[in-house]
């Protein structure tokens, strides 16, 4: 019996702006070259990626769920490796970052080689994501949001054991995380600070739909 193979609907000339780059937000990463043709991952820039992490950001945000994404590439080929956002609300997870989400999206989908993939992030890392971005070594950060600093710390730690970071800001994706800690203070701070941060900053019952 033949196998029907489906034609990319996303082509290799196709323009790139938001519209295509949230496609390749939305579809599952084991999916992508079904849909989407390589070339069309090769001409995207460092900028596009990061805008990729937005929009993933962005689908979390409708969620429900904190406003933060991530995107892990392939430095040889520019293929997508794994793609995620924030679930710890969605899942009711003590702990599942986008960072998290987007390296074990790439382990399960192809288990690559991480020293030789870029990761992209909309914040800069948590302790645990920071950990989590040397120990399966990362040569390459991209951060596309540094909240005045927060967390420089994390920054400082990841040069030191070797992985480069460069700061990309997008505009778009510093404005959606104002926009989502402004409207929902104690799931931020809880996010990335845990209920010690939540208690410190006397945001307790803040938010009440994380009381359920």
């Amino acid at each position: 019996m033949s196998v029907i193979k489906t034609k990319p609907v996303i082509l290799a000339d196709a323009p790139v702006n938001d519209d295509t780059l949230n496609l390749v937000a939305r579809i599952p990463t084991d999916q992508l070259l079904e849909i989407i043709e390589e070339g069309f991952f090769t001409k995207l820039t460092d900028e596009d990626m990061m805008r990729i992490a937005v929009l993933l950001a962005q689908k979390s945000y409708e969620e429900g769920g904190c406003a933060i994404g991530g995107v892990v590439r392939d430095n040889e080929t520019g293929l997508i490796l794994g793609k995620g956002h924030n679930r710890h609300i969605q899942e009711d997870r003590l702990y599942w970052h986008g960072e998290t989400d987007a390296y074990n999206d790439a382990f399960r989908s192809c288990n690559p080689d991480f020293s030789k993939a870029t990761a992209y992030t909309t914040l800069t890392p948590c302790s645990v994501c920071t950990a989590l971005t040397f120990s399966h070594g990362f040569n390459r950060i991209v951060i596309g949001n540094r909240l005045d600093g927060v967390n420089q710390e994390n920054e400082d730690l990841l040069r030191a054991k070797g992985v480069q970071v460069d700061i990309l800001e997008d505009e778009m994706g510093k404005a959606l995380y104002a926009k989502y800690a402004a409207e929902k203070p104690e799931q931020d701070t809880r996010d990335w600070q845990g209920q010690a941060g939540v208690v410190r900053a006397g945001l307790v019952g803040h938010d009440c739909a994380l009381h359920r």
